[in-house]
């Protein structure tokens, strides 16, 4: 994941409901408050973030900083978030928000199936 990656999100005015979905799956996953993803422009201040706080920065620490805290209800959740699209649909929309996709989807999928501890790549 690069910079370039959430550039390209930080700049959709509107942005397809796809691209929303898999943003505040992220950030849920990130333990982001539901408050700060109830509109667009929240979303997009947690894309401008920086160093540490940054979301490129929050997803590289997840498995030592957050993943033991994302219980199987909450990965349930995100599941059901973006469980009506498929990577290929999402990347038509925005290839950066197919990254995303995919990074969520892929833990999702291993803190369903084996529980939060054992979740250790990005």
């Amino acid at each position: 994941m690069q910079q370039p990656t959430v550039s390209e999100l930080h700049r959709y005015k509107i942005p397809k409901p796809p691209i929303v979905d898999v943003m505040v799956a992220t950030f849920t996953l990130l333990g982001e408050s539901k408050d700060n993803l109830k509109v667009w422009k929240g979303i997009q201040t947690l894309l401008r973030k920086l160093g540490l706080k940054s979301v490129i920065s929050r997803v590289r620490q997840f498995p030592e900083k957050q993943a033991q805290y994302v219980d199987e209800s909450t990965a349930m959740e995100v599941q059901d978030m973006i469980r009506v699209y498929d990577e290929d649909t999402v990347r038509l929309c925005s290839p950066a928000a197919g990254t995303f996709y995919v990074w969520v989807n892929n833990i999702v999928t291993d803190i369903i199936a084996n529980g939060n501890t054992s979740y250790k790549g990005t």
